[in-house]
């Protein structure tokens, strides 16, 4: 790094300093600091929109070019070559839609591999963004390509690294006395500088008054789980290559990384809860309320004291913190060295040259620093109103025909689960407010222009996004009705279980039980799963993933959970009628596999899989546009079995996939083939369709 830059390095850090010190405001000045607050921010987002619609180099044209016609030629082209005509639809219907899969999409295990391959590896690339980095397109993708091209070279950017951790006490030179407490660093990475070690603590929104941000507490993130979800020896092993690294350091890491995996097989959980510190430091008997309540005063910009509430997602970060404080507090070099190395292993592939996975870590170093960004750059660039606004007005269609089931239930229960339903929202690929370059460029406006070296602009990201937290938590502390709108549905996105969500790596539907939220990543409204112009097929694709998701509402490892982000025992499964439906899915599926509770373990999955196809197939039957006998674009297919054909299509497989099927090995969803027959042949219109005649019981979920 040359002179100039350290300087500008310096220069930065000391306004960095100098606005966290104008945040630190006390409720007897508060009135007049927000005045000075709310014009800090009113000139951050006009400067933003400036920006976007008037800065000196144009925003890059991220829309890909798409001819829609070959994309539905090649879409109808691989459904045929994927069929098995010879099968008879009425004994396997899986073979008859997916008995040719391999020669129609060679080399994939599936369909979401096949579109992987296809619509996702490498996008970015074809993004030339301006260097000048004007629009936060430009940051996003020049923080992606810088990140990526530093896995090719012979990058040496440790000491960087060493020297942003020496500001927490951390490195591999630690003595034997220390003068800051574990507790205190951790407190600070995680609220500071967005490096959570042990446990997150970071405001969020209050699911409960959604104008308000709260703290919450919980446990997981990307260093640990990089950390955890590897063996120890590989870790270890890892450790021991990293620069000035000692054998009294190697040998601390191991002793307390022995511990801590002890301690992580039998932390104990509980349902999330709102909690005052007071009754949060239950959980933790060697830091008590006070301690508590200092540490969050000392870093954030405002007091909380013992009886304020907090939101604890996860006791787990708590109980592994008080464990590690506890174990090492007469001798906290130890515990300094061991969260040292897990710092140092997440940020392993920022700093040096690492090829394992490094675009895969690249991604995920970005997404945790803009949450969606990546999502919004790749939905504007593949997708255009007509997809989203289908997919909302199928969700629509949901919403109404979700009052004509249930009646198995008493007239309470039946209206509390119908009212439950509405009660889910649904984020097709990105929450709204990121859907363009101006609400990316309002959202992500604390992100920096990013240079080499890729890990000091990732660290000062990260430090700036904390700050941008912090902020909107005072904000919202002393104005809580002040335009939250620009953020509260992200935050409420992020307000549990985020970073899975978020993550741009995943390609599955999620539900988020404790905020209600539906999530559709943005591949999963492109062929094979959407086509706009038959409703039929989108209903039976992108429609039944989304029903799928929202379905989860109801099974039985979700019923308690409320959209306010705690426990909500109700009556859903005192009734008989529940737990005959469950029976009657559970011996279904157990004919498939027997003697391995093939049934029991998969109900989690099957319940959903059979009241999404309930609820679409009543959804499709009022829609205006569905005309079921009319002849759709695959020869010899009428609309309506087209439906189930595009329905089962979702589910094709190689061979080889289905035959690595574990059945019996803890809980997840059935076998391809299983998911797509089992369900179709308990509906009479399949039988309809396809001239069939089923003597098996069938099974129902909603009716």
């Amino acid at each position: 790094m040359s002179a100039k830059e350290q300087g500008d390095q310096k220069t930065s850090q000391k306004n960095i300093d100098v606005n966290m010190a104008t945040l630190r405001i006390t409720p007897k000045t508060a009135s007049y600091s927000m005045y000075i607050l709310i014009a800090v921010l009113a000139v951050v987002i006009f400067a933003a929109l400036l920006v976007a619609l008037f800065g000196g180099t144009p925003t890059p044209k991220i829309k890909a070019p798409m001819d829609i016609n070959k994309a539905r030629e090649l879409l109808y082209s691989r459904i045929k070559r994927s069929m098995n005509p010879g099968a008879d639809p009425c004994v396997d219907f899986y073979d008859y839609v997916c008995g040719n899969f391999e020669s129609a999409y060679p080399g994939a295990t599936d369909i979401i591999d096949a579109m992987k391959k296809e619509l996702f590896l490498g996008w970015a690339d074809e993004i030339t963004p301006d260097q000048s980095q004007q629009s936060i397109v430009d940051k996003i993708v020049m923080a992606l390509q810088i990140c990526q091209e530093g896995g090719a070279k012979d990058q040496n950017h440790w000491s960087d690294l060493t020297s942003y951790i020496a500001q927490f006490g951390l490195g591999v030179d630690v003595q034997g006395t220390h003068s800051r407490s574990l507790l205190d660093v951790l407190v600070q990475m995680a609220l500071m500088h967005h490096l959570p070690v042990t446990m997150i603590v970071q405001p969020k929104l209050n699911l409960k008054d959604t104008r308000r941000l709260i703290l919450h507490v919980s446990y997981g993130g990307p260093i640990i789980a990089s950390w955890l979800q590897n063996p120890a020896s590989e870790v270890l092993a890892a450790v021991e290559k990293f620069q000035g690294v000692n054998e009294g350091f190697v040998k601390d890491v191991k002793e307390v990384d022995f511990k801590v995996r002890t301690w992580v097989q039998g932390l104990s959980s509980e349902y999330p809860a709102y909690k005052t510190i007071a009754q949060m430091s239950f959980h933790t008997p060697q830091i008590n309320a006070s301690m508590w309540s200092e540490r969050f005063a000392h870093y954030l910009p405002l007091t909380l004291k013992p009886n304020e509430t907090v939101y604890v997602r996860k006791v787990e970060g708590l109980i592994l913190t008080n464990n590690l404080v506890n174990e090492y507090r007469n001798n906290p070099k130890v515990g300094f060295h061991w969260v040292t190395a897990v710092v140092e292993y997440y940020l392993f592939a920022a700093a040096m040259k690492d090829t394992k996975e490094h675009d895969v870590k690249c991604r995920g170093y970005i997404q945790y620093m803009a949450p969606f960004a990546l999502n919004a750059i790749y939905f504007q660039r593949h997708l255009d109103t007509t997809q989203v606004e289908l997919g909302k007005h199928m969700y629509r269609q949901f919403r109404c025909s979700i009052r004509q089931f249930f009646k198995w239930m008493m007239p309470e229960p039946t209206a509390y689960a119908q009212d439950r339903f509405q009660l889910t929202r649904l984020v097709l690929g990105v929450p709204d407010n990121l859907n363009s370059i101006l609400g990316l460029e309002t959202q992500f406006h604390y992100v920096p222009q990013f240079k080499e070296p890729f890990l000091t602009s990732f660290l000062s990201a990260l430090k700036m996004r904390a700050e941008e937290d912090l902020f909107n938590f005072q904000m919202t502390r002393y104005q809580g009705s002040m335009a939250v709108d620009r953020w509260r549905l992200l935050y409420n996105l992020e307000a549990v279980e985020t970073e899975e969500m978020s993550s741009f790596s995943t390609f599955s539907p999620a539900f988020m039980p404790y905020s209600m939220v539906v999530f559709l990543p943005a591949m999963l409204m492109l062929p094979p799963f959407m086509d706009t112009e038959s409703v039929a097929f989108s209903y039976a694709g992108t429609g039944r993933l989304m029903a799928q998701t929202a379905m989860h509402a109801f099974d039985k490892d979700q019923i308690e959970k409320s959209h306010e982000g705690d426990r909500e025992p109700w009556g859903y499964g005192q009734g008989r009628g529940f737990y005959e439906r469950l029976l009657c899915l559970e011996r279904a599926f157990e004919k498939r596999i027997p003697n391995v509770a093939y049934g029991r373990k998969t109900l989690s999955e099957n319940v959903p899989d059979i009241a999404a196809l309930e609820l679409v197939l009543a959804a499709l039957r009022s829609d205006s546009c569905y005309v079921p006998d009319r002849q759709s674009h695959v020869e010899k297919l009428t609309e309506k079995q087209l439906f189930f054909v595009a329905y089962c299509h979702g589910f094709c497989a190689s061979k080889q996939h289905i035959q690595d099927y574990k059945a019996g090995e803890g809980k997840g969803p059935a076998r391809s083939d299983h998911r797509c027959n089992v369900t179709v042949s308990s509906m009479t219109e399949f039988e309809q369709a396809f001239k069939c005649s089923f003597k098996s019981p069938r099974c129902s979920f909603l009716s």
